[in-house]
């Protein structure tokens, strides 16, 4: 079995960064609570937990309320997917120490929003109901409003945003939508460099791979994401997406003649090397 090694894998340096901050932090002896999943990857969630983590809201519901009951004296971590502003208040009020590990990537598209809307405009966000990058998006602004296809408020002075891990077919729905219905916008939004790049990986795999293997978590937006893609428009190409070896090991691998390797953005470069020794040894 020929095996490809698509060229951008592992952690992407959003992921990576507030990784640092936790990993930083927890070597103090300190302790350390996190709100919400760091990340989408629940190794990385449970190897912080070994550390001595706490990890509030699991779910991502309530996080006000898992705010409050996050001791005084241990620093609280927010997520890589950024949060709603209303927490910071709350936190100062409470007197927590914060360390922010929002991406930089969703942190320019916090602070862009944020300009369209001191300017006057209303922001017409491209992501998926229910992400935890989309919910905090929309939380800070009552004039952020959700892409939903067929149902487009009519706003005279409009902007579009994108979630990072946005797809390219759903940046180009909305924005064909927008022509259609005669309405102009300012912005160009586009998924994340490190997102297009994982994607264009994808895009240029040769026809003849027939199996494509997505090391990530089921939770990971990004992921997910990169198997959908290598699969349109390849009737023959299989693929899967895994989070650990024993699922990797439950695969019907053995008439497989290419596959191709890659990583959502939140998956440990160590797992994906794992990945590759089983899969050069097969």
């Amino acid at each position: 079995m020929k095996v490809i090694v698509c060229k951008v894998h592992g952690f992407c340096a959003g992921v990576s960064r507030a990784l640092s901050l936790a990993k930083m932090q927890l070597t103090k002896g300190e302790g350390l609570s996190i709100l919400g999943p760091l990340v989408h990857n629940e190794e990385v969630g449970k190897k912080l937990e070994e550390k001595d983590a706490q990890i509030f809201s699991k779910d991502e519901k309530d996080f006000a309320k898992s705010l409050l009951s996050a001791p005084k004296d241990v620093p609280l971590l927010f997520s890589a997917h950024g949060h709603d502003p209303y927490l910071d208040t709350l936190a100062k009020e409470r007197g927590l120490t914060i360390l922010d590990g929002t991406c930089p990537f969703v942190r320019k598209n916090n602070e862009k929003m944020d300009a369209y809307i001191k300017e006057g405009y209303s922001v017409l966000y491209i992501g998926e109901k229910g992400h935890a990058e989309c919910e905090a998006a929309l939380k800070r602004s009552p004039h952020i409003y959700l892409y939903q296809k067929g149902n487009i408020p009519l706003l005279p002075k409009l902007a579009l945003v994108a979630q990072t891990t946005a797809s390219e077919s759903l940046i180009e729905e909305a924005k064909k939508e927008l022509k259609e219905k005669g309405m102009t916008y300012i912005g160009n939004p586009s998924a994340c460099p490190p997102t297009r790049e994982r994607r264009e990986a994808i895009l240029n795999l040769p026809s003849s791979c027939d199996f494509l293997l997505v090391l990530g978590s089921k939770k990971s937006k990004n992921s997910r994401a990169l198997l959908e893609l290598g699969l349109q428009n390849h009737p023959e190409r299989k693929g899967a997406l895994i989070s650990n070896l024993s699922e990797l090991k439950t695969l019907p691998l053995q008439e497989v003649k290419c596959l191709a390797l890659t990583s959502g953005a939140s998956t440990p470069e160590s797992f994906f090397e794992e990945v590759l020794s089983y899969l050069r040894s097969f």
